[in-house]
């Protein structure tokens, strides 16, 4: 597809079915011919034409790589485009690819409850066992601020670590 100093559209999705936010991906290899100096590309939302993120670089003569990642929220009925442009009279793009995967519904954000009660780092109750010399021990929650080696070691009255 020739390419010009102004963007056009080089790849699109489909209509988008569902509102929500979109991962994008999206690349295409321009060619800048000897005459011109950069080639860039980058996404938009159909409905707007505002650019959202670039790929692209400064070349003259040769292949340069665009390649774009984004997050954008699509309403439904739109769709995500690909815009590339560059300088020289012969610049054209080649192998562009879009696509938009689905990664959160607002309509699916239930607020979840945790079968669990939350608590303070430090505070619920810990469960460990020591064995040494052939005896068991065990422990609730230490105490705070704590030092599991001074705990450790006042429990079985030696020390086990070494740093």
């Amino acid at each position: 597809m020739p390419l010009s100093d102004t963007a056009g559209v080089v790849a699109q999705t489909n209509t988008i079915a569902t509102s929500g936010t979109y991962f994008i991906s999206a690349s295409a290899m321009p060619f800048v011919s000897s005459d011109g100096t950069f080639a860039f590309c980058f996404d938009t939302l159909a409905s707007s034409g505002t650019a959202s993120q670039y790929g692209g670089a400064f070349a003259t003569g040769n292949y340069v790589s665009a390649s774009i990642s984004d997050v954008l929220f699509v309403e439904a009925g739109d769709s995500v485009q690909l815009l590339c442009y560059a300088s020289g009279s012969s610049s054209e793009a080649f192998d562009a690819g879009i696509t938009a995967t689905l990664i959160n519904r607002p309509d699916a954000a239930k607020k979840k409850h945790s079968r669990h009660r939350h608590e303070a780092p430090g505070t619920a109750p810990v469960s460990l066992e020591l064995v040494s010399q052939r005896r068991t021990y065990t422990m609730g929650a230490p105490p705070r601020p704590f030092n599991w080696v001074a705990y450790l070691s006042a429990l079985t009255r030696e020390s086990f670590f070494t740093f």
